[in-house]
């Protein structure tokens, strides 16, 4: 139960066995001392024109020695302020300790000490599932009323098995003669207040309803903060359950509550400082407003769901609009540049979606949108939710193209982010589809526009992506040749020298895996060359492409100086990026590969993989593809590490059938059925069920000579054949 609600059952239990029971709903010392003074008339004659002086005979008589021993309790019901019972200028309310008698005070204030000694201190949580569903169901029992049980779990839900909401929603559908499901509807569309029971109507002895009591927690939070009201209006808009502390302390947040802030001038100006901002959440935290965990920045607020929808409902629409595109500012300036922290992404993608749910509107203007709409499909897409990301952008792009004009820069960048994830997820023909359109409306936009206008940088971004697309569906010549195109029709002074370098490295690439390793080879050492100069030795991109000229060595048949090569690069990398870094562990991994192939001994490139794996995990989602792809690698690589040891036993191999069939499954989650990851799995997942049945048929010793092979690039990147 919630604590009023625990407060009742506790005074029905026992009130039998009292002399004095005084109920006191103790919102402000007045109220505290009117109560105190009505039980003094009533048990000590005292005189009602002096409440203060009446108010402590009372609490004198309770232990009164002399007196006939009374057996009393005393509920101090929702008491706002501690100060109301230990005022500096009155004497003290508290009840005094006494062995006939007791005190028990119900509060949303986590600051409420010193407490007496002999008191003890119990919080009350929110319900389960089950116990909420059962308080329903007993409330209506009693008055003749039943609801499916399905029906109940779903009201609860929706009032986030908060007691107080519980037992004033299920009052109201008894005072309203209301179903659940009617009642669930109206809810979905109405204010809260709307949909609580009246003060006359109000279960348990409450004296107000459970927006009222938040009304007045705000009051004294804005007492302890000035920044309190404003903070919660922003946590309204985000994630219930956890906002990262960075999006509430982030710069725009803070130069936006700068209005509200009343700081000493001399100390650097009025906008407040991210200490003010936690001062400000530790306010709401003190009132049971907000949860706040100072230990847990990446959920370090979290707000009950009826709290939020009651602070957005009192906001007017303008106000509503104003905290939307703030939280939506803090949003874009605190998500993570590191993709190698998947906790901080999830947890800030989640609040975008939040934002989105509830403030939709707010985020479009008549010709773009807040760029914040963006980021969850490119997080979801850069964490490895692949078809996610598509269905984002699909729903994203299905709003834009009603709300904006054709043309929009704004439309053509969702388009674009669409087919690229469309096209990684593998759905690669509709990924070539989209964003080919993109192309063609660019091409015609650019004969009429400056060739260094924004529209160029659009172009190239395009045709790189378009690129991709065809190369990862097997058209790596049709890849190449779009490169080539791209390439006549730009420059660096267009687009950027290291934009330009990126396509001229993707050319490359493409050049690469299309078979040309001689025009490969000359682009990758002409684009070094140019990054040495430009960037410098030390830069990510001049780094990248020392890596890609190792691989042309390794894909040239030549694995051991292309193994000297990644092991040269490795320290560098490690030195300037990190152990942890994509980069480093990508060249961990080919290293490992190339050192296999070189000296005919898969078990370095099952330590190796294993090891970037390790890592992968601790640092990525699970389902992202590389991790995927290296969970694949490691399979085949320890496959093959068994033939080598001449023995290919039964329980391996069943350990190595099942990792791949729980590696398609997982796969399958995130991946498009055409994925050529999907169908590179497959066709290992093939090998793997014929070297078993070879296995049964002529045992392991046999079966292990029959497929060992040399191990050759090909071997290293496409398995065994």
């Amino acid at each position: 139960m919630g604590k009023t609600q625990l407060a009742a059952e506790y005074v029905r239990s026992v009130e039998q066995d009292l002399d004095v029971l005084v109920w006191v709903t103790a919102s402000s010392r007045s109220s505290i001392v009117a109560a105190y003074a009505e039980a003094a008339v009533e048990l000590c004659g005292a005189d009602a024109q002096d409440p203060e002086r009446a108010a402590q005979k009372f609490l004198q008589r309770l232990d009164a020695a002399g007196q006939p021993v009374l057996r009393w309790l005393i509920v101090l019901d929702s008491l706002a302020d501690p100060g109301n019972l230990n005022h500096e200028l009155y004497p003290s309310l508290w009840p005094p300790p006494s062995a006939h008698g007791r005190s028990l005070v119900t509060t949303r204030r986590r600051d409420m000490t010193p407490f007496p000694e002999e008191f003890a201190q119990v919080e009350v949580s929110l319900f389960d599932r089950e116990t909420a569903v059962a308080y329903l169901n007993g409330h209506l029992s009693r008055h003749g009323r039943s609801e499916p049980t399905a029906q109940l779990a779903e009201l609860a839900a929706d009032l986030g098995h908060l007691p107080l909401a519980l037992s004033q929603a299920a009052a109201y559908l008894v005072t309203a003669g209301i179903r659940c499901d009617e009642y669930r509807r109206q809810f979905a569309r109405k204010k809260l207040a709307a949909m609580l029971p009246d003060s006359s109507a109000l279960p348990d002895g409450q004296a107000v309803t459970v927006a009222t009591t938040w009304a007045l927690s705000m009051q004294y939070a804005n007492r302890l903060s000035v920044l309190a009201e404003p903070m919660l209006h922003l946590a309204a808009m985000l994630a219930p359950e956890g906002i990262p502390r960075t999006v509430l302390t982030a710069e725009p947040v803070r130069g936006f509550l700068a209005q509200f802030y009343t700081g000493d001038p001399s100390q650097g100006g009025t906008e407040p400082s991210p200490e003010d901002c936690t001062a400000a959440l530790q306010a709401l935290h003190r009132l049971s407003l907000i949860d706040h965990d100072i230990n847990n920045p990446v959920a370090a607020v979290r707000v009950h769901q009826l709290v939020q929808k009651a602070t957005r409902e009192a906001l007017s629409p303008d106000h509503f609009q104003v905290f939307a595109l703030t939280a939506a500012d803090g949003l874009y300036t605190a998500w993570p540049e590191d993709t190698t922290q998947p906790v901080v992404e999830e947890a800030v993608r989640a609040n975008a979606l939040a934002l989105i749910d509830c403030a939709n509107d707010a985020l479009w203007s008549t010709d773009s949108v807040h760029p914040v709409l963006q980021l969850p499909g490119i997080s979801l897409s850069d964490g490895g939710h692949l078809t996610a990301a598509v269905s984002y952008f699909t729903q994203l792009l299905a709003q834009a193209e009603i709300r904006l004009e054709y043309g929009s820069r704004t439309l053509r960048r969702l388009r674009r982010y669409l087919g690229r994830a469309q096209s990684m997820s593998g759905e690669t023909q509709e990924g070539i589809t989209t964003l080919s359109a993109v192309r063609d409306e660019l091409t015609v936009l650019l004969q009429t526009t400056s060739p260094n206008g924004p529209e160029t940088k659009e172009y190239a971004d395009t045709l790189r992506d378009l690129a991709h697309a065809l190369g990862h569906s097997g058209q790596q010549k049709a890849a190449a040749a779009t490169l080539a195109e791209l390439l006549q029709a730009v420059h660096s002074g267009s687009i950027g020298v290291t934009d330009f370098l990126k396509i001229r490295h993707d050319y490359a690439y493409w050049l690469l895996e299309s078979g040309n390793t001689e025009k490969a080879q000359e682009v990758y050492e002409q684009v070094r060359d140019e990054k040495l100069r430009v960037l410098g030795p030390e830069d990510l991109e001049t780094q990248i492409a020392q890596y890609e000229l190792a691989r042309l060595k390794f894909l040239s048949k030549r694995p051991a100086e292309a193994a000297d090569d990644f092991e040269a690069l490795l320290p560098i990398q490690r030195r300037l990026l990190g152990q942890e870094h994509p980069e480093t562990l990508k060249t961990m991994a080919e290293a490992a590969r190339a050192r296999a192939v070189a000296e005919q001994d898969p078990r370095i490139a099952v330590q190796g993989v294993a090891e970037v794996l390790a890592i992968y995990l601790r640092t990525h989602e699970a389902q992202n593809p590389i991790v995927l792809h290296t969970r694949m690698d490691f399979i085949m690589w320890r496959h093959m590490a068994r033939i080598h040891d001449g023995s290919l036993e039964e329980k391996g191999i069943a350990q190595d059938v099942a990792a791949m069939r729980s590696l398609l499954a997982d796969m399958k989650k995130v991946l498009s059925s055409g994925a050529p990851l999907i169908r590179q799995s497959r066709h290992y997942l093939r090998v793997l069920l014929l070297c078993k049945l070879y296995v049964k048929k002529a045992g392991p010793t046999a079966a292990a000579a029959y497929f060992k092979r040399p191990i050759t690039v090909t071997t290293a990147h496409r398995g065994p054949q």
